[in-house]
């Protein structure tokens, strides 16, 4: 699963492996939104640009719907030519 492969990647970083958990834990209990949490792992994950666009394709459809449409109105560029955006701020 999407969750095992974070924990595979990051298994020498642990405490990213647990700053995920935690994102998607503080979503699960409504005390952040999802763009919240997208922008969290994309700060994370701004290195591993292929483990952000699964991140997406993770989600709940009309989730992802909401991000990317969000991400494209602010005019951030995609991700490997793919209809997942990556902002700005954390592409570079």
């Amino acid at each position: 699963s999407y969750v095992k492969k974070i924990k595979h990647r990051f298994a020498n970083e642990p405490e990213t492996y647990k700053t995920f958990l935690a994102a998607l834990h503080s979503y699960h209990k409504e005390q952040k939104s999802i763009f919240e949490v997208y922008m969290e792992v994309a700060n994370l994950f701004s290195e591993h640009p292929d483990l952000l666009e699964e991140f997406v394709l993770f989600l709940p459809e009309n989730e992802a719907t909401m991000i990317t449409t969000r991400l494209a109105q602010s005019g951030n560029a995609p991700i490997h030519n793919s209809s997942v955006n990556v902002p700005s701020s954390v592409s570079s």
